[in-house]
């Protein structure tokens, strides 16, 4: 006898279609859904891992908490990724962008901090430098992921348009399920 978790069955008009014939659909919650959960971990032999893309835009709120939901419902670590990318600079005098980009990083932190004390899981706050829709996927990928989160728009439509969407790629390319947070949507 198989069993399938409910939660991967799709439901149509209230009624559940087994992927196979011969399941049995469970729904665990409370004690059971944490046996279930802590199963799930044992097979995968460690904790479960949310990977969270944040990059100081107002959208980043909206993500971080749908991201700390998700962790929470799953009793997973919250992994809260900023990827910052300095511009290239054609120049005949030296400019340091280090500062900058520090700097960046530090108002970025503090403009989530608020949210970030709210949040009731275990996290770790990384930050990365490089292209945001390769490496944030890549660090998923290291980390053995179970979620990523992201948000629809940070830079906007038209930087977007000509630089690439980190929501975009991630779904293309990630080895785990991803989340696109729509602020608009709620």
């Amino acid at each position: 006898m198989l069993i399938w978790p409910l939660w991967k069955i799709p439901l149509v008009n209230t009624r559940v279609f087994l992927p196979y014939p011969g399941l049995i659909a469970v729904r665990p919650s409370g004690p059971v859904r944490t046996q279930v959960l802590q199963g799930i971990m044992n097979l995968k032999g460690g904790h479960m891992i949310v990977v969270v893309g944040v990059d100081g835009s107002p959208v980043s709120v909206d993500v971080l908490k749908k991201a700390a939901e998700q962790a929470r419902w799953r009793d997973a670590e919250l992994h809260i990724v900023h990827v910052s990318q300095m511009p290239i600079v054609y120049s005949e005098v030296p400019i340091d962008l280090t500062g900058i980009a520090e700097s960046e990083r530090v108002a970025m932190w503090e403009q989530l901090e608020p949210s970030l004390a709210a949040i009731d899981v275990p996290i770790k706050r990384v930050d990365l430098e490089g292209y945001p829709p390769d490496l944030l996927p890549d660090y998923a990928h290291k980390v053995a992921a179970d979620l990523v989160v992201v948000g629809t728009r940070g830079r906007g439509n038209f930087a977007s348009l000509i630089l690439g969407s980190t929501s975009h790629r991630t779904i293309q390319v990630a080895g785990c399920d991803v989340l696109v947070v729509n602020p608009k949507a709620g």
